[in-house]
């Protein structure tokens, strides 16, 4: 069965054809790849528009939303049983979807391991050590049953960071034991760009992520 796969972009346009061609590449398992562009000031609508795949459908927002935000409107205008999501500066290794896919079986949601990476533009390349492969609990890293996800809720727009924490903690609460595989199922990039997580913003938001869990757990 098809599977919806749900690309935020913002300022991308380094990366974007990188992370749609590894999209792509997995065949036949995607029925539909909706990019989002939550209005960049860079080219990664033009990027995407010149690829001018049947598969792929553009929005493009006229003011920055967030990632959360994006993520939701791309998920309503999505039409398959199955979302993946993938963020526009990584990408995903060969057979990735069709591995999750067979992984899933009966279960309503899935991850695998995280290899990070540093991009080849880090001149020179940094000497810190990467972190170890490892599970990644993360939203490029998830299949998901559009049912499972229905039931779980959407990501929260009022977070710019943590989102993907709150929807997670959410989600456990309904199915506590997501399947796991052991194949690696995210490239993830590092670069200048990444999310700092020094931000007072950023600060309120990850406060808000656990004031949010605290209050859950307190109504169970």
């Amino acid at each position: 069965m098809p599977i919806s796969v749900i690309m935020p972009c913002y300022n991308a346009a380094l990366y974007i054809e990188e992370a749609i061609a590894s999209v792509l590449a997995q065949g036949d398992w995607v029925g539909e790849l909706i990019v989002i562009d939550d209005a960049s000031t860079d080219d990664s609508a033009k990027r995407v528009l010149h690829l001018a795949h049947p598969k792929i459908q553009l929005l493009r927002r006229t003011t920055n939303g967030g990632i959360a935000l994006a993520r939701n409107q791309g998920i309503a205008a999505s039409s398959n049983e199955y979302l993946a999501f993938l963020d526009a500066d990584d990408w995903w290794p060969m057979q990735r979807l069709a591995r999750m896919r067979a992984a899933l079986a009966d279960g309503q949601w899935c991850f695998g391991q995280i290899e990070h990476f540093y991009s080849p533009e880090l001149q020179p390349i940094p000497t810190k050590p990467l972190p170890p492969i490892q599970t990644g609990y993360f939203a490029s890293a998830m299949l998901a049953r559009r049912s499972f996800f229905e039931r779980v809720g959407v990501f929260n727009p009022q977070l710019r960071v943590g989102e993907f924490i709150d929807w997670f903690d959410r989600a456990r609460t309904i199915a506590p034991d997501p399947v796991l595989l052991k194949e690696v199922v995210l490239r993830r990039r590092i670069h200048r760009s990444n999310s700092s997580l020094t931000s007072q913003q950023h600060v309120r938001d990850y406060l808000k992520v656990a004031a949010l869990a605290i209050a859950r757990k307190r109504s169970l």
